[in-house]
């Protein structure tokens, strides 16, 4: 009768959603648009198979990784999960409860953002899409500027060609004007080769002080009104 009731009230909210039980109902055809978010289902304790359009998948805001605050959109979400493309297609996400936190990341083109306590989650069920790193990440801007005052992290990716040159003042902290793919070989975050970092910003140091690692000699510098370092 539960069920019965759920799915009332879901067709009455404009979409349809496909409770999964089995293998065989994810199957079933004629699935509809998959809603923003999932909040009117929350508490269900279910999982749903609905379809993401390419437009869906284009936008929304998304706190979390890998599981998500269910006000967060769907197809976004999804994007982020890997589990669609940006063509969209169909999805199954199950509703999860609440979380004391949700943790920010840079997937597949879909920044997702911090946030605390929340009363409700969902996350998706099935494979995920392999995936080409530098296609999941934009490419790094040479510095930091852009991103001073800010507090988000923020992830992006380094084409190895983009660790080989720029001048880089500080360790571990450094300068928001040094050379970030540089810095992140000299931290020790990525090789030679590239891949994706993820950088915080922070506030300006009385001075920096330069080292040489991984191959890479970096400088002193006095005073810097702003700075940033590496999430491992």
């Amino acid at each position: 009768m539960f069920r019965t009731i759920a799915m009332t009230f879901i067709l009455c909210m404009g979409f349809l959603l496909i409770p999964f039980d089995s293998p065989s109902s994810a199957m079933q055809i004629g699935l509809g648009d998959c809603p923003n978010n999932a909040t009117s289902l929350r508490s269900t304790a279910q999982a749903y198979t609905c379809r993401c359009s390419a437009m869906a998948t284009a936008s929304g805001s998304v706190w979390g990784t890998d599981e998500y605050s269910d006000d967060s959109r769907i197809c976004r979400a999804a994007l982020h999960a890997g589990v669609t493309t940006r063509n969209g297609g169909t999805v199954t996400f199950e509703i999860t409860p609440g979380r004391d936190g949700y943790e920010p990341t840079y997937r597949n083109g879909v920044q997702s953002a911090r946030w605390g306590r929340w009363s409700g989650s969902y996350r998706f069920l099935g494979g995920r899409y392999s995936r080409d790193p530098s296609a999941r990440a934009e490419q790094c801007p040479g510095n930091a500027t852009g991103l001073r005052g800010g507090r988000d992290a923020y992830s992006c990716y380094c084409l190895a060609a983009n660790t080989r040159t720029g001048n880089v003042w500080g360790t571990m902290v450094y300068t928001d004007d040094s050379r970030i793919c540089r810095a992140a070989l000299h931290a020790g975050v990525i090789g030679p080769d590239g891949g994706t970092v993820t950088i915080r910003p922070s506030a300006g140091r009385r001075s920096y002080d330069g080292s040489r690692r991984n191959g890479v000699t970096t400088s002193d510098y006095g005073r810097w009104q702003g700075s940033f370092r590496f999430e491992y």
